[in-house]
């Protein structure tokens, strides 16, 4: 199997602080998500109504690979400024 021919999107980083953001927005069309933290700080990743106490944990360097959700991504700090940089790959 080729994955080449899906587009693939790189998105503008997103600082994440401790109040919650939107990474990104729903996509029905979405194949995989790569959300990556390039900041110092953990990232906890959830809805729109997540929290840092109710996310999921993303450390410092590492990638989470979505490769089920079509709905949209929302991060927020313990403390601290995160970096995080996704790129998403659609179906045709």
């Amino acid at each position: 199997m080729s994955y080449g021919a899906f587009p693939k999107y790189t998105r503008d980083p997103v600082s994440v602080t401790t109040t919650p953001a939107q990474l990104i927005g729903a996509n029905e069309k979405r194949y995989v998500l790569f959300i990556v933290n390039e900041g110092p700080s953990k990232v906890y990743l959830g809805s729109g109504s997540m929290t840092s106490g109710s996310g999921l944990p993303l450390p410092s360097g590492s990638i989470y690979p979505d490769y089920d959700s079509k709905d949209s991504w929302w991060a927020a700090t313990a403390s601290g400024t995160a970096d995080v940089r996704l790129m998403e790959v659609e179906h045709e």
